[in-house]
């Protein structure tokens, strides 16, 4: 996304969070306003019983003054603890809200952004880009007060002596100013910083991830540099950061301590000539001093507003496929037209990658309960065609039907509950083998969980673990050869009854024999419904109603 794009859709994210967030942050900012009314009184009073309680000798003035600070240090109190309350409980929201959205936005688009990144990419924006939008909404109740706060010291002093309200008024529009101009610089920095953050959490998900391969290899060293390399580029853009804030603050308190000191001066002079009395000075230097936190917080909110707008605008970016939400808007069920079983048709089929052509004007129609077997040279574009049959890719031209009916016009969710595709290399929970098992279909019953470890020629092996079905896998399952987690995943696969199952290599690491088995029993077991499988075994044809040829990148049925 472009620059300036990008950071009008971290301004859209930025307004959408606000809305959502409206019945928390409302009672926020008006604590916030509370809060700061009851600090801008408190110098009021103060002169007012200098100067009509203490000089007149007037000890009620004195008794009533004192009565009021106490009160006014009480709503401070009270709009201190809302605006905390609000600030704390926004926060938290909008971080769950996001993560919420991002999740959602992952998985109901295989053709979304979130595909073009690393897990560990995908990871920093989902904690770094998240908190700091939490940041913002924690600030809101905050800077609102600020913001309000400022211009009425101004109309205070303004009432008490016009010659220090413009003293005031001059220097705030100067911090303002300074300010916006170093925002500009601080997103520069900013989006650097998020950009190195995400490199280097790419580079350790790749370092921890693939330890085995690097170790195995005898390349740990220069995986371990790459990562080093990359924490480098984070700690360099994170000083340069760190150093424009360091020119920025004494800039904000140095303006700051000018205007107390102005006010102090001019004050002082004014007392002397009789032009100002003693408690409005002490008001004026009172509320100057007051200034001083509204100011310097503000200052710091432009790098929280211009950190979460960096922030937005990537994150804006992986939500750009328009799943905003957790659930898709329209029912998780076929469309009305559908026909069941589900049945496959690609009609002139383009797909175009890197601008390369992959697959050209494939038609074919499969039909429920055939069992088709797809083959071609290496590079034909085998995997591209079942990831255009299950609508994983963005078409270059033609159509694929589900059941008679457009892919685009399924809900996603039901698009995945139908047309299930399994690859080579299935990813396994750290659960016991129920629980994988069932995770597409969580209502399995055990006789259900058996039935697909049997086709999948996974019993045996099960059985034979020391807890069977209950044998509880390591990280990804580690522990278990490359074939046994294959046909844990196909037995998965299976276990959701898909009414259509793409098998990619599903069950390329095992002999071939066993193969031949595997396939045979899902040709049993699914004779109602559509199987595709890719395999290179001599044999399978015989089991195949039809047989697929992807040659020349074209489609041909035999």
């Amino acid at each position: 996304m472009s620059g300036r794009g990008g950071r009008r859709a971290g301004w859209r994210l930025l307004g959408r969070l606000l809305r959502e967030q409206r019945r928390v942050l409302v009672p926020g900012v008006i604590g916030g306003l509370v809060w700061q009314a009851a600090g801008i009184i408190v110098p009021v009073i103060i002169g007012w019983i200098i100067d009509d309680g203490i000089t007149a000798g007037d000890r009620r003035v004195v008794w009533t003054g004192v009565a009021v600070i106490v009160g006014a240090g009480a709503l401070e109190a009270i709009g201190a603890a809302f605006r905390h309350r609000a600030a704390c409980t926004a926060d938290e929201l909008g971080k769950v809200t996001m993560r919420d959205a991002l999740v959602a936005a992952a998985v109901a688009d295989e053709r979304g952004p979130a595909a073009e990144l690393s897990p560990g990419e995908l990871l920093g924006r989902a904690t770094g880009d998240v908190e700091e939008l939490g940041s913002f909404l924690d600030a809101v109740s905050h800077t609102v007060a600020h913001l309000v706060a400022v211009p009425a010291v101004v109309v205070v002093l303004a009432f008490i002596d016009w010659p220090l309200a413009l003293v005031v008024g001059v220097l705030v529009p100067a911090l303002a100013l300074t300010m916006w101009r170093y925002s500009a610089s601080w997103e520069v920095r900013s989006a650097e910083v998020r950009r190195a953050f995400d490199a280097a959490s790419a580079a350790s998900e790749e370092l921890v991830e693939g330890f085995r391969v690097t170790a195995g290899l005898g390349v740990s060293d220069v995986m371990a540099d790459r990562c080093a390399g990359r924490s480098e580029v984070l700690r360099a853009a994170s000083v340069r950061r760190a150093r424009l804030w360091m020119l920025f603050e004494p800039v904000v308190e140095g303006l700051s301590l000018v205007a107390v000191t102005v006010v102090v001066w001019l004050g002082g002079l004014r007392v002397i000539d009789g032009q100002l009395s003693t408690g409005a000075l002490v008001t004026a230097v009172g509320l100057a001093l007051f200034l001083t936190w509204p100011v310097r917080t503000l200052g710091e909110r432009i790098v929280t507003v211009q950190m979460a707008l960096a922030s937005a605008a990537r994150l804006a970016e992986l939500l750009s496929s328009g799943a905003p939400a957790l659930h898709d808007d329209r029912e998780a069920l076929p469309p009305d037209g559908a026909a069941r079983p589900v049945g496959v048709e690609l009609v002139d089929v383009v797909v175009e990658r890197h601008g390369s052509l992959v697959i050209d004007r494939a038609t074919v129609h499969l039909t429920p309960g055939s069992f088709a077997v797809l083959t071609g040279e290496v590079g034909a574009g085998k995997s591209t065609l079942l990831a255009a049959l299950s609508g994983e890719i963005e078409l270059g031209s033609g159509v694929v039907r589900l059941g008679g009916v457009d892919v685009g016009d399924w809900s996603g969710a039901a698009r995945r509950r139908a047309v299930i595709r399994v690859g080579p290399a299935p990813f396994l929970f750290a659960g016991s083998i129920a629980d994988n098992v069932r995770f597409g279909a969580p209502t399995a019953s055990d006789g259900d969980v058996r039935r697909a470890l049997l086709t999948a020629d996974a019993l045996e092996f099960v059985d034979a673990l020391p807890d069977g079905v209950d044998t509880v896998l390591g990280e990804r399952g580690i522990t278990l050869s490359g074939g046994q987690r294959q046909r844990l995943g196909l037995a998965r696969a299976l276990a959701a009854q898909p009414d259509v199952l793409l098998l990619d290599g599903a069950v390329s690491a095992v002999d071939p024999a066993r193969e031949l088995r595997i396939l045979a029993a899902i040709t049993e077991a699914y004779r109602d419904r559509l199987v595709v499988v890719v395999t290179t075994h001599p044999d399978a044809g015989r089991l195949a109603t039809v047989h697929l040829d992807l040659a020349h990148r074209s489609l041909a049925v035999r």
